[in-house]
């Protein structure tokens, strides 16, 4: 074999490595994308349960629910979804959890004022909002 059908050889057998690689990898992208879908569930919906349950440590787990707020809300927003069911509860557990979490009720007029109720008194969820004022 002289050099010149060496090269052609090197060169047909590496375009076929990686049009395979490329093949390969587009397989496991499209694995990996059906594991990583999100399971929007909230397991524990009764803060007075999970209050009981973290015993004195309830300001961690609001924190611990807060923090899951903000990656459950960053990853729709990621994907550019509008699918905001499980964010409400998870939002209610933190409060629930620790009232003074100001944050969490920053964030929870934020996105309601943006995504108003389509009449007064009543959230998205269907759940009764109390709008009087209380002096």
């Amino acid at each position: 074999m002289n050099k010149k059908s060496i090269a052609v050889l090197l060169l047909l057998v590496w375009s076929a490595g990686f049009a395979g690689i490329w093949r390969l990898q587009h397989s496991i992208d499209a694995r990996l994308a059906i594991l990583h879908e999100e399971q929007d569930e909230v397991l524990l919906h009764s803060g007075k349960m999970v209050k009981i349950l973290s015993l004195e440590y309830a300001p961690l787990m609001a924190d611990v629910y807060w923090t899951r707020v903000v990656q459950y809300y960053g990853s729709k927003g990621e994907r550019r979804e509008q699918n905001l069911d499980s964010l409400w509860p998870l939002l209610d557990l933190a409060t629930t959890l620790d009232p003074s979490l100001l944050p969490a009720y920053r964030f929870g007029i934020d996105i309601s004022c943006r995504s108003a109720p389509r009449r007064r008194g009543a959230s998205r969820s269907g759940h009764r909002v109390d709008t009087t004022r209380h002096s």
